[in-house]
């Protein structure tokens, strides 16, 4: 029979890229609109330490229901893409809700991002991913805030963890034997 030999391989695994920009934990109240009465749920919640929980009342009609204002301006013109959890007390259709970045305070008239989010089905957490159509302008955003388009009459939102996915944007694997230190090629043969 053949002689057994083996190889360790040493070497490392760089990874370039964008990290995590959290808009809003969840964790404190959110600033609410008129007919809306917004609180930390610290029961109902998907992750930290609570929800930010925003009770709609019979007189909010259609609008921004509440908004939560960054403590610095985040940058997300790398950023493709934001994660967040959402629950809403009746089941609604694509649109009826969307997510609001803005680079004003109070998410007042400079709205850059209006997104709208999927079928919700009544009181159920859902994880929602959504793309930026064209981050070339978010360079500082200062709010997020939840709007809504259709009247459902008296109900409660939570919104948690909205974070803007960072990403890689490079990896260099770099290895060699622990004899020599020579380079191994991990090309395709032919």
């Amino acid at each position: 029979t053949g002689a057994r030999s083996s190889m360790e391989l040493k070497g490392s695994i760089v990874s370039n890229g964008v990290a995590n920009r959290t808009l809003s934990s969840g964790d404190t109240a959110w600033t609410q609109s008129a007919n809306v009465t917004a609180t930390a749920d610290t029961t109902d919640k998907k992750e930290g330490t609570g929800s930010a929980d925003l009770a709609v009342a019979a007189g909010f009609t259609t609008g921004l229901a509440a908004y939560s204002d960054l403590s610095a301006t985040v940058d997300l013109s790398s950023i493709d893409s934001v994660k967040f959890w959402v629950k809403y007390g009746t089941t609604t259709a694509s649109g009826d809700l969307e997510l609001v970045l803005s680079s004003d305070a109070a998410c007042a008239t400079d709205v850059l991002e209006n997104v709208d989010l999927p079928v919700l089905v009544a009181n159920t957490w859902t994880s929602v991913t959504f793309g930026i159509s064209d981050n070339s302008d978010m360079t500082a955003i200062k709010c997020v805030g939840l709007n809504l388009t259709t009247d459902a009459g008296a109900e409660t939102a939570n919104l948690d963890n909205i974070v803007a996915q960072g990403q890689s944007t490079s990896i260099l694997v770099t290895l060699a034997n622990a004899l020599e230190g020579e380079p191994i090629d991990l090309s395709e043969p032919g």
